[in-house]
């Protein structure tokens, strides 16, 4: 508890957590109130999925070649530019699913970086009672991002708040993993 990389993976989790679950469940009518066909936004949707996959099966792949902690940057950083994609996304455009790719890839990388990050930094004793540590918060944060999204809609009946707050919720996780987790050595 006294390491600033515990505090900044609650942190990365947390904000990860709260931004793929509550975006996620907006999605499909974010790309409606922007244009697209219902069909459009659940193509894409669906896509998030296989792309979640096989960015794992890529994680597995360069494991050997890239360390976790720069997958563990890598992963937040994706986000933002995924995010910053989605301003310029036109009905119809190929950068809809560019931004699915960006999108679903980061969701796929964060659950291995999740989970074994914190062995290089924390060590395995105890493994099971940080993840929890970590574990508890982010849940929370998945349980209450849809609400508190829809409520963020609900101010504005518009969902350009929505992919503002994702941005910066997105900015946040990757500053916070760049600064607490990704210098820090294991104690």
């Amino acid at each position: 508890l006294a390491l600033p990389a515990f505090w900044g993976f609650v942190a990365v989790a947390v904000i990860h957590g709260a931004i793929f679950t509550g975006f996620s469940v907006h999605l499909i009518p974010l790309l409606v109130e922007r244009g697209s066909s219902l069909d459009g936004a659940v193509l894409a949707f669906t896509l998030i999925g296989p792309v979640q996959v096989a960015a794992r099966i890529g994680i597995a792949a360069t494991e050997r070649f890239v360390s976790v902690r720069m997958i563990g940057l890598l992963t937040t950083l994706i986000p933002v530019a995924a995010f910053l994609l989605l301003f310029a996304v036109t009905p119809g455009s190929w950068m809809l699913y560019l931004f699915t790719l960006l999108y679903g890839a980061a969701n796929g990388m964060m659950t291995i970086v999740r989970a074994v990050l914190p062995i290089e930094i924390f060590g395995r004793e105890d493994y099971g009672a940080i993840q929890g540590m970590i574990s508890a918060p982010a849940t929370i944060s998945k349980a209450a991002a849809p609400f508190l999204f829809g409520l963020v809609w609900a101010l504005e009946q518009s969902y350009g708040p929505v992919q503002w707050l994702a941005l910066a919720g997105a900015a946040a996780s990757a500053a916070c993993f760049a600064l607490l987790v990704l210098p820090q050595r294991r104690a």
